[in-house]
């Protein structure tokens, strides 16, 4: 049997302790400074891995699956693993900051993915990120936008931008999930000297899956500080699979949390991933018509001097059996391209000339009523405009 710590009760260390290296004790007074009552494990016959911190969790009875994430520090912040979409980073020097504020509609747009609950949290967040993150929350949302229009679901989205992070870097983003895996081993290749492994516990329905059978998965919103069983701390740069599995063997033992075995975790997983996979079915259709009338009520506004009719558009839309977004578009080109024809009665067609792409102008595209953008329109409008003007000089 292990030889346990005792006096979890209390803040300080007690003197059974003192015989654990002195960051396992920082770590173990910080939890208790945050109300958990952590102790300290030695792990009988090791050579590498001599000790681990177990968490006193509240038993509920019900089954759990079992996680691993891995940390770069091991402080009592692990207490407050948070998703990107709730973080602000200065990125001229200032620490990351946790924004509390925006906690109910990360969990919700986790939880149940659609574009309103996106929009929500969008708005909510925007007055505390920095000028450089509200630029990039502008980006994301507008790409997110426009893969959902092209067949992409939310949750897929929202699980892409959580790829892209690495898993350890300190940054933010609209993603409310944070990662972790199946399998310690992929989990460890992400922690360091000074850093651990997460042993965390928790219901089924808190994890989106990439697939049923796959070993990365997310970990919705937040994880709470009660799901986070057991910490095994790096070890300088050492690595021994075999000595961390027998400590995670130890920890299931001393823990005596439910756990599904592997072969009912993967039916449970399956029947999850099931239920992820038809919410996302029936919530596209919705966020499709939800993104289209949102781009063409700023169309509208963007375009004015565009006649573009409510009743007009639906009408059309019907007609060429489409929906209003793609003919709020081919009216405000057409409307452009008739008027760039008639210039000095030379009668050019604008499929003749070329934009630049994004504010450096550094590929061109053509202009293409096939392909209409949003980013087109304006390039379009601008092109009239300048041209409109150099003819005016010239016949002066």
């Amino acid at each position: 049997m292990p030889e346990l710590s005792t006096g979890i009760e209390n803040n300080a260390v007690s003197a059974g302790e003192k015989q654990f290296s002195k960051p396992i004790l920082e770590l173990v007074e910080g939890l208790r400074q945050t109300a958990l009552q952590a102790e300290i494990i030695s792990i009988p016959g090791a050579t590498i891995f001599k000790e681990a911190v177990l968490i006193d969790r509240e038993k509920t009875g019900e089954k759990m699956v079992r996680v691993f994430r891995g940390v770069i520090q091991l402080d009592k912040s692990i207490t407050n693993q948070t998703a990107y979409a709730a973080r602000s980073q200065d990125y001229s020097g200032a620490d990351l900051k946790i924004i509390e504020e925006v906690k109910p509609e990360v969990e919700l747009l986790a939880d149940q993915p659609s574009y309103e609950s996106l929009v929500q949290y969008a708005n909510k967040i925007r007055p505390y990120l920095t000028e450089k993150e509200q630029e990039r929350l502008d980006r994301d949302l507008r790409e997110t936008e426009d893969n959902i229009l092209e067949g992409s679901t939310l949750r897929t989205e929202l699980v892409y931008h959580q790829i892209l992070h690495l898993g350890v870097v300190a940054d933010s983003g609209i993603t409310p999930y944070l990662s972790a895996s199946y399998d310690f081993t992929t989990a460890w290749e992400y922690t360091r000297e000074g850093g651990g492994l997460l042993v965390i516990d928790l219901p089924v329905s808190r994890l989106v899956d990439f697939g049923p059978n796959q070993s990365e998965v997310n970990i919705k919103g937040y994880i709470k500080p009660g799901e986070i069983t057991a910490i095994v701390p790096r070890v300088k740069g050492n690595t021994n699979y075999t000595e961390i599995g027998n400590v995670l063997s130890l920890v299931t033992r001393e823990t005596n949390v439910p756990l599904y075995e592997l072969s009912e975790a993967l039916i449970i997983r399956g029947q999850q991933y099931q239920k992820d996979q038809e919410w996302d079915k029936r919530q596209h259709s919705l966020d499709v018509e939800a993104i289209r009338k949102q781009r063409t009520e700023a169309l509208r506004e963007q375009f004015s001097e565009v006649d573009l009719n409510p009743v007009h558009t639906q009408a059309l839309a019907v007609e060429k059996k489409t929906d209003i977004y793609q003919v709020s578009k081919e009216l405000i080109y057409d409307f452009y391209a008739k008027r760039f024809g008639e210039i000095g009665g030379r009668n050019r067609k604008i499929e003749d000339y070329d934009y630049g792409l994004g504010d450096q102008n550094y590929f061109r595209e053509k202009f293409d009523r096939d392909k209409i953008t949003d980013e087109m329109l304006v390039k379009l409008r601008e092109q009239v405009g300048y041209t409109e003007r150099k003819e005016k000089e010239w016949t002066n």
